[in-house]
């Protein structure tokens, strides 16, 4: 069960459900689409595969749902669970991993895994969120059989706030599929979205909303100009924050340097066409974008908040700066679009880290292996 959105939990739950069909398991997935045509399922060539949508909402919506609504999904939800009689309930999203773990308590003999991809209760929350969500964060982790995250920052936040329980959560970085051997050249790339194949050029993967620093972007790319006077920023993705991205750059002079493609179904194919990829980003529980970058050879420039540094190596696949130090972020991109050859040097490390830690096999199996665990342990009981 998960609610889904065009973003990096899209990516994660499709090359995931693509690895798990290679297993013996029977998969079916409960969600709710973002209103863009669902990205999840199209296309996924699982034979034993089936889904539900409980609903449609916007895309971008902040709004957890009515009571009527979530109470609705619920009973949807639990019949449909009660009706197939999953011997697992994988959830994942805060609301929809809500209303998984709720549902599918009602059914006997059923094994609960929730993955948690940001902590609904962060610290980022205003105080009257962040205490009643992290309430129901607790209440219920006592549904859960077991937790997966993809860092151990996550595990160790969790463990400390008490939403956690130690033995019970595992680490399960998350993986990507290798990319094709065919890439395209970066002459093509670069005309394809009209830019010229020697301009300095900087890439921003992901949604536009307030987590992913959108906000640092425009003096970012004001401030590397300074010194890399031909410099220009390609953003790839859409969100909440377009508008005041726009104004922002615009205010600032830079509107000509910047480049919004919106949402693209190619957009790990289209980091072939930039130089560095950046990542500011205010919290990031894994940071699957800084993956796909050294899937593609590039080097990256972010911010080293929670699992962004189990993801990039800093000095050796990329720079990590201080959370929300934009002067630093900006002279680290410089200068990184100043030396091709420590580009070339980082992004050949992160081919190599990519291929030993982050391939989307090691992830199949390490998940795989717990819902075997978990099976036998309830087979026991």
């Amino acid at each position: 069960m998960t609610g889904i959105n065009v973003g990096g939990i899209a990516v994660h739950l499709e090359t995931l459900l693509r690895a798990l069909g290679t297993e013996a398991f029977d998969l079916a997935i409960a969600f709710v689409s973002s209103g863009h045509d669902d990205p999840l399922v199209e296309g996924l060539g699982i034979a034993r595969f089936d889904y539900s949508v409980l609903d449609r909402r916007p895309a971008f919506t902040q709004s957890f749902g009515s009571p009527l609504t979530l109470a609705t999904q619920l009973l949807r939800l639990r019949r449909l669970i009660a009706s197939t009689r999953p011997d697992i309930v994988h959830t994942h999203t805060a609301v929809a991993a809500a209303l998984g773990r709720l549902a599918a308590r009602t059914v006997p003999d059923t094994v609960v895994v929730n993955t948690v991809h940001a902590f609904a209760g962060h610290r980022h929350q205003p105080a009257y969120r962040r205490v009643p969500l992290g309430l129901a964060e607790r209440v219920l982790e006592r549904l859960t059989d077991h937790t997966i995250v993809p860092s151990r920052a996550m595990r160790d936040l969790g463990v400390e706030s008490g939403v956690l329980r130690p033995d019970r959560v595992d680490v399960i970085p998350h993986g990507l599929r290798s990319a094709p051997t065919d890439d395209d050249p970066v002459e093509l790339l670069r005309r394809e979205v009209g830019i010229g194949v020697d301009v300095p050029l900087v890439g921003f993967f992901g949604r536009l909303v307030p987590q992913k620093g959108v906000e640092d972007l425009a003096p970012m790319i004001a401030g590397i100009a300074e010194e890399v006077p031909d410099v220009e920023l390609l953003v790839v993705g859409d969100g909440s924050e377009m508008g005041e991205l726009r104004h922002a750059v615009a205010s600032l002079g830079a509107g000509s340097r910047v480049h919004f493609l919106g949402w693209r179904r190619d957009a790990r194919r289209l980091m072939g066409a930039v130089d560095v990829v950046v990542i500011p980003s205010r919290w990031e529980a894994f940071g699957l974008v800084g993956v796909e970058a050294m899937a593609a050879g590039k080097p990256v420039a972010a911010y080293a908040v929670e699992g962004i540094p189990e993801v990039v190596v800093d000095g050796e696949t990329g720079v990590l700066v201080l959370p929300g130090d934009v002067d630093r972020l900006s002279e680290v991109v410089a200068g990184l679009l100043s030396s091709p050859a420590q580009r070339t040097r980082m992004g050949a490390a992160g081919v190599v880290r990519f291929q030993n830690r982050f391939d989307h096999t090691a992830m199949a199996d390490a998940t795989a292996d717990l819902y075997r665990r978990l099976l036998d342990s309830a087979a026991r009981r």
